[in-house]
């Protein structure tokens, strides 16, 4: 979908207003030197009109939360206008990171993410390399945002669901959602004797019996004659 980028708010932002939306791919492409963000998708699902949106570069030290964990890049705000959560979905960010950045602080680019500050609270976004020095990511909505990567040991706090909160999650999805493992035990019940245990048994009886009948008989010729008066 086409709408119109404006330059007249600072320098570290910029705005992209669509007079209409048709139901389908909307993108918003930056070039920008002072501005991380390469490119915002998102598929629209209804009619919208006067729809605006805003992204707004904060640097490396932006008067937000810290995330715990993580070493940040930069932040920024994506400000959307007339444009609720529930009227998209699949929206994708595209966005830079200097190598030397990466470099410098000894990371590569699988510890790269894109961290999202929603309701107070920080969490990892779904981040894969792209092509030369971008990434991108999912989200379920816009907000403000750390490109950061991990220090150490950060324990992500993934999103709990990539789509917009309406709508529910596909099977493939749940099945993302099951974790750990499952151990299975086969107990028999009233399995079947095996030929070799069910003959060594009955050899021992048929041995035990064949003893006992010697015995028997050596113990009948042996009896002493009885004496007829």
């Amino acid at each position: 979908a086409s709408g119109s980028s404006t330059g007249s708010a600072p320098a570290n932002s910029i705005t992209k207003i669509w007079p209409s939306l048709a139901p389908g791919i909307a993108n918003f492409s930056i070039d920008s030197s002072f501005i991380s963000v390469m490119e915002i998708r998102f598929n629209v699902l209804s009619q919208l009109t006067n729809v605006q949106m805003t992204v707004i570069d904060l640097g490396s030290n932006a008067s937000v939360s810290k995330p715990s964990g993580y070493i940040v890049y930069k932040y920024f705000e994506i400000n959307p206008l007339n444009l609720p959560s529930s009227s998209f979905t699949e929206a994708t960010i595209a966005f830079l990171v200097e190598k030397n950045w990466l470099n410098g602080n000894k990371f590569s680019d699988s510890d790269v993410i894109l961290l999202r500050l929603n309701a107070g609270q920080w969490s990892a976004l779904e981040t894969a390399k792209s092509s030369g020095p971008a990434f991108r990511a999912i989200t379920p909505g816009f907000s403000t945002f750390a490109i950061a990567a991990k220090n150490g040991e950060a324990q992500q706090t993934a999103e709990q669901e990539l789509r917009p909160e309406t709508q529910k999650p596909n099977n493939s999805s749940i099945g993302n959602l099951i974790t750990g493992s499952l151990i299975t035990q086969y107990v028999p019940v009233n399995a079947p004797i095996s030929p070799f245990l069910f003959w060594l048994v009955a050899g021992v009886i048929i041995i035990g019996a064949v003893i006992g009948y010697l015995i028997f008989t050596r113990d009948k010729t042996q009896e002493p004659p009885t004496n007829n008066i």
